[in-house]
C-alpha cells in the first residue's frame, strides 16, 4: 500500500512540472484558474467515483474490472500526449478519474482479501 500514492499522485505531479512545457502549446493553461481546473478535475472525479467504483467492483469480475481500466489509461495516456487544446486535456483527465477509482478499489480490495488469509 506504501506505492500507492506514488502511483496516484504521480502523473498529477508530473503534469503540473510540466505546466510551463504544455502553456508553450496550449494557451488555455496559462491561465492559474484553467490550471486549476485541470489538476482538480481528477481529484474531484476520483474522490466522487470511489465509493461507486468499489461497488462496482463487489459486484463485476474484477480481473476485466481492471483490464477495462487498463485500456482506458492507455487511451487517456494517448490522448493527453496528443492534445493541442485544453478540451482535449481536460476531458482525458476526467476520464482518468474514473477509471483510476475503478482500478485501485480493485486492487485495495484484492490486497485486503490477500492479507487476511
Amino acid at each position: 500500500m506504501g506505492c500507492r500514492p506514488v502511483e496516484l499522485h504521480g502523473p498529477r505531479q508530473m503534469l503540473s512540472t510540466m505546466r510551463d512545457a504544455m502553456a508553450v502549446d496550449i494557451t488555455e493553461l496559462q491561465s492559474a484558474a484553467n490550471f486549476g481546473r485541470l489538476m482538480g478535475v481528477f481529484l474531484w472525479i476520483y474522490g466522487c467515483m470511489s465509493p461507486i467504483a468499489g461497488m462496482v467492483g463487489d459486484r463485476m469480475n474484477r480481473k476485466w474490472l481492471i483490464v477495462g481500466s487498463l485500456f482506458v489509461w492507455s487511451a487517456v495516456t494517448y490522448l493527453m500526449g496528443i492534445a493541442d487544446t485544453y478540451n482535449e486535456v481536460f476531458f482525458p483527465s476526467r476520464l482518468d478519474g474514473n477509471q483510476r477509482s475503478a482500478l485501485y478499489s480493485c486492487r485495495i480490495i484484492a490486497d485486503r482479501r490477500l492479507s487476511l488469509r
